[in-house]
């Protein structure tokens, strides 16, 4: 019993020690809290940045706090376009804090892009390399970009960073000086600026300089294209040039001349024919002459010529020797008349004629129609062949229709008259096979009985 008093008064005395040294704690702890308060100096460059601490905004730097609470602070420094800045703090009672805050500014992605690529650039006066360039260390805001490239106008733009998100810009440049692009139909000419070689249509001649440019075209003929341009730095022109065709000539003969000369089926005259001023093409030509083959070719007339054709016709023919009895006979071949046979002597029209020539009779068939006044019309078919003489007597048989009357003394005679001779004595046959001379002594008159008889046949 007495050893558990002991112990019970124990552990009161135990108790109440350890309540004695927490209360001497908490008298020395309200003691600190109940401290002179610290001071805080916050300077940022750039200045005007926002503090705040433990999550309240306490002003802008530089900033000056002369009542910051003992213990563990958060400070946050923001400033637009600048990185933000966070830092713990611990004050203790008086302390004298200064802390100074380099802000960093917040940089933007810039991706400049030319038309041509290879441009210098140049941002607010400094060279920041060739395009296509990628620019990541430009805080943001407005900046002024010069491009530049030999052979090209200079072009500045402006560019405005105001975000994190990458920004491309697609430059075109323009050319200082002119571009032509030039073609022509046919193509193949030669191109001529002014005064210089500059190749074959089609082509592009770069670098025209600006003003007033002379532009010749030359092809074979064909006649000279000539253009004055006005071109303005970076213009771009086309031209198309249609070349004119210089015409050609084209001169048709024929051995023999005279043939018929027809080109693409429209006769052109006899030849020597000349034709001028001839577009370039293929010409179908034809030469005729009777008794001749025909001869057909065709003719290449190209540009800025003068052609000579020469057509050797083939004799396709024979002939004809024709003789009559009578003579004085009117010979028709195919119904156009080709000559009258002539009689071998004087007063001889009764007996054989001389032949009659007829040339360049075409070969093969043929009609002869033989005709005299007072004999029967005849006709014939004969057939001519190549370079052969086709020899004919033909022979007329006589109308018995009188044509004169003479007049005697005692009789008065109707009849054909025959003949008259070198004395004036008149052969009349004054019936079918019946003939009378009468002798110029006992003629008193002599008179046709047909219109178409003439005097002059008994003079």
């Amino acid at each position: 019993m007495t050893q558990l008093t002991h112990r019970s008064h124990l552990r009161t005395a135990i108790t109440s020690g350890l309540m004695r040294m927490l209360l001497l704690s908490a008298v020395a702890l309200g003691s600190v809290a109940r401290g002179e308060p610290a001071q805080l100096r916050v300077v940022s460059p750039p200045a005007g940045a926002t503090v705040t601490i433990d999550g309240t905004s306490r002003g802008t730097t530089p900033l000056t706090l002369s009542t910051l609470a003992q213990g563990k602070h958060l400070i946050l420094i923001e400033k637009q376009n600048c990185q933000p800045v966070r830092e713990t703090i611990v004050s203790a009672d008086a302390d004298r804090i200064a802390r100074e805050y380099q802000l960093k500014p917040i940089l933007g992605l810039l991706l400049v892009h030319s038309d041509p690529p290879g441009a210098d650039i140049e941002v607010d006066g400094a060279h920041r390399g060739v395009t296509p360039t990628l620019i990541a260390d430009l805080p943001f805001g407005r900046y002024r970009a010069k491009l530049v490239k030999p052979g090209y106008i200079p072009r500045e733009i402006e560019m405005v960073i105001d975000s994190r998100s990458p920004k491309k810009f697609d430059v075109q440049l323009t050319s200082d000086a002119a571009t032509l692009a030039l073609d022509s139909e046919p193509p193949g000419a030669s191109v001529t600026l002014n005064g210089v070689a500059r190749g074959t249509t089609p082509c592009t001649v770069e670098r025209v300089p600006s003003g007033i440019a002379t532009l010749e075209l030359a092809l074979p003929g064909f006649e000279p294209y000539g253009q004055t341009l006005k071109l303005a730095a970076g213009e771009s022109e086309t031209i198309k040039a249609v070349l004119k065709s210089i015409p050609s000539d084209l001169s048709i003969v024929s051995i023999p001349p005279g043939a018929r000369v027809y080109v693409d089926n429209q006769f052109r005259g006899k030849a020597p024919v000349k034709l001028t001023k001839l577009s370039p093409k293929s010409y179908r030509i034809r030469a005729e002459m009777a008794a001749h083959d025909v001869m057909l070719r065709t003719v290449e007339v190209g540009r800025a010529a003068d052609i000579v054709e020469e057509f050797r016709l083939q004799r396709n023919a024979g002939a004809l020797a024709i003789t009559t009895e009578p003579a004085g006979i009117a010979i028709l071949l195919d119904g156009k008349e080709v000559g009258t046979t002539r009689a071998i002597g004087t007063n001889q029209t009764d007996r054989v004629s001389e032949p009659l020539a007829v040339d360049l009779v075409a070969c093969g068939p043929h009609v002869l129609t033989l005709t005299k006044p007072g004999y029967y019309e005849s006709k014939h078919e004969i057939d001519v062949i190549r370079d052969e003489t086709l020899t004919q007597h033909y022979r007329l048989k006589r109308r018995f229709i009188p044509n004169y009357e003479i007049k005697t003394e005692t009789e008065v005679y109707r009849g054909i008259l025959i003949e008259v001779d070198a004395q004036k004595n008149i052969k009349l046959e004054t019936h079918p096979g019946i003939f009378k001379t009468i002798m110029q002594p006992e003629i008193r008159f002599v008179k046709p009985l047909r219109d178409d008889q003439l005097d002059d046949d008994i003079q």
